[in-house]
């Protein structure tokens, strides 16, 4: 019942798993999120790339990061809008 999608994923940014709204927001099944196929790099449209690999430098250096803005690309290739 989370309103909020949610999304895992390894070190080397496959995705591992997600809730349903996560599911629901993206469009991929759940077993296409646990299969490890989807990167997030590849879902991510390019002008957020940057921002991407600095706030996840910034992750790892101290254990948190401010919350962003981005899009997402859906399988079905429309993009939605989300907070990090």
């Amino acid at each position: 019942s989370n309103m909020v999608g949610i999304a895992f994923w390894d070190a080397s940014g496959c995705i591992t798993d997600g809730n349903e709204m996560a599911v629901q927001m993206l469009g991929y099944s759940r077993e296409e999120m646990q299969s490890r196929q989807i990167l997030w790099k590849d879902i991510t449209p390019p002008e957020f790339h940057e921002i991407d690999a600095a706030m996840q430098a910034q992750l790892l250096a101290q254990g948190v990061c401010p919350p962003f803005e981005k899009a997402y690309i859906r399988k079905d290739g429309t993009q939605v809008p989300i907070l990090i």
